[in-house]
């Protein structure tokens, strides 16, 4: 078998991808695996959109920061003196090290490579031995950050709309199914993250639909919630860049948990809120090359639950997504070995995946436009 061909944004046959996603076929297998195409998504996709960061509950006191990343770039959020959220690229202007190293807190934001101090509004502070440099436009490069249910959200443009400009009907679609929008009434109590020898899409394909759940997670997920094999999912709904999976629960009975409700917001590209009875899901899937992805997940307890309920059901997502994972890796390794040239969509139960694949689409078509035409 020969090698793929290179392929740049402008020469993607974006409307021979379009014919295929309509017939129920997946991208081609080497979408998948191409450096090149993963290059072109982290632009087209992930650079100008929102994602989630981390828990609002690690901002709350001056001084606190959280520390994550998008598109591939190194960003920190940090609590101002005034009370204000900022968000900054986390690398330092001086020869681009990284400042904040982990969720430490204080009055300034250090780089630990040569010194170099920065206040929390991303001014330079200090510069040992080059005080001349404090008179330079030296500050961090910001970048936008905002809030929604409990979590801090983050997008490389420091001018970009509010998270709820972008996705106007976010709240309503989180109210509409009867979601906890109060971020006091959960507290973190965990993070897990799961590294995925996948490509991003693939992960998508996975984390919207449910016909493979009875297969893949016939003692995980499917033993605590009721989901028919032959469904996508129960009341699924598309719009504009969210999507929304609702799952009733199995009442299993006996010692097993019994879930009552499961309600599962996508939010385009790779974002993640799961509520379901006592727990809060927020999690992100970040691209890292076309053959691997990291999915952080932030697990929070309802105020008032029973811990040791809480984990049981911790236990039981973090089996599903590592089940998921290893279902992944398997795709993606045939993917790679070229032994098919496209997967094929079922319609009905894996209508999601072609929904998602969709907007994917749609971010290729957008990043093949010159800025002229726009």
């Amino acid at each position: 078998m020969t090698a793929s061909p290179i392929h740049s944004r402008r020469q993607l046959p974006l409307d021979e991808l379009a014919e295929a996603l309509e017939s129920g076929w997946s991208f081609p297998a080497w979408m998948y695996t191409d450096p090149d195409i993963f290059a072109l998504e982290l632009g087209a996709v992930f650079e100008p959109r929102w994602q989630y960061l981390g828990p609002l509950e690690h901002v709350a006191a001056p001084g606190s920061r959280l520390v994550g990343e998008v598109a591939s770039r190194p960003v920190v959020a940090v609590r101002g003196d005034d009370g204000e959220l900022r968000g900054f690229l986390n690398v330092c202007r001086h020869r681009a090290y990284r400042v904040v190293s982990d969720q430490e807190s204080g009055r300034y934001l250090k780089c630990g490579y040569h010194g170099w101090g920065y206040r929390l509004d991303g001014t330079l502070a200090t510069a040992p031995s080059a005080p001349d440099c404090i008179y330079d436009d030296l500050s961090l490069l910001p970048v936008a950050v905002d809030t929604f249910c409990g979590g801090v959200f983050a997008t490389l443009d420091p001018e970009a709309p509010s998270l709820t400009t972008a996705h106007p009907r976010l709240r309503e679609v989180a109210e509409q199914a009867a979601m906890n929008l109060d971020a006091g009434a959960y507290h973190h109590v965990r993070r897990v993250t799961t590294h995925q020898k996948a490509n991003w899409k693939l992960w998508y394909d996975n984390a919207v639909e449910c016909y493979h759940c009875a297969h893949i997670h016939g003692e995980s997920f499917n033993r605590a919630f009721a989901v028919a094999s032959e469904t996508a999912s129960a009341d699924a709904v598309a719009i504009d860049e969210l999507y929304l999976n609702r799952y009733a629960g199995r009442g299993s009975g006996g010692d097993e948990l019994q879930a009552t409700f499961c309600t599962a917001l996508q939010m385009y590209p790779g974002c993640q809120i799961i509520q379901q009875d006592d727990l809060l899901i927020m999690a992100q899937a970040l691209p890292v090359a076309a053959d691997r992805t990291i999915f952080v997940a932030d697990y929070f307890a309802e105020e008032g639950a029973d811990p040791a309920s809480v984990e049981r059901w911790i236990k039981l997502w973090v089996r599903t997504y590592d089940e998921d994972a290893a279902a992944l890796e398997i795709q993606h390794g045939n993917l790679a070995a070229s032994t098919v040239d496209r997967m094929r969509y079922v319609e009905g139960p894996e209508a999601p995946v072609s929904i998602i694949n969709g907007l994917t689409l749609d971010a290729y078509r957008q990043a093949s436009v010159p800025d002229g035409d726009r």
